[in-house]
């Protein structure tokens, strides 16, 4: 075997998913959008566009988080904080290939998705009331 891409891959299935939160009583502070996908085309960690590897016998799934209305206002928060909704982000490792240089073979790559959105204040209380 040229590669060793059964045992990369195999290397990634002990990877632990993150499980999803499940909101069944109340709301969030900050909507968002939850998605499972596979990517095809991904930029990684190094600005490199390449090829995840996604096949029925390889498939690759990556759980995002979008905030819906990245940067808006809380209304749950008091007017008297400056509150936003942000988006972070989580690094993921995936099996790759480069396709400029596919002679080098399958590699591992970490790559940056989108994983929650968050409510962030700034330092200061604004004095709304006299």
């Amino acid at each position: 075997m040229k590669w060793p891409l059964e045992k990369l891959f195999r290397d990634l299935k002990h990877q632990r998913l993150p499980r999803i939160a499940e909101n069944a009583d109340g709301a969030l502070v900050c909507d968002s959008i939850t998605r499972m996908i596979r990517p095809g085309w991904a930029k990684n960690n190094n600005g490199r566009w390449v090829v995840v590897i996604n096949t029925e016998q390889y498939a690759q799934f990556v759980t995002e988080v979008i905030c819906r209305y990245d940067n808006s206002y809380c209304n749950f928060v008091p007017p008297c904080y400056q509150a936003t909704c942000q988006q972070r982000y989580n690094t993921q490792t995936l099996l790759a290939i480069d396709p400029y240089n596919p002679h080098k073979g399958p590699f591992l790559s970490k790559f940056l998705f989108p994983s929650c959105c968050v409510l962030c204040t700034q330092g200061k209380v604004r004095q709304t009331w006299r």
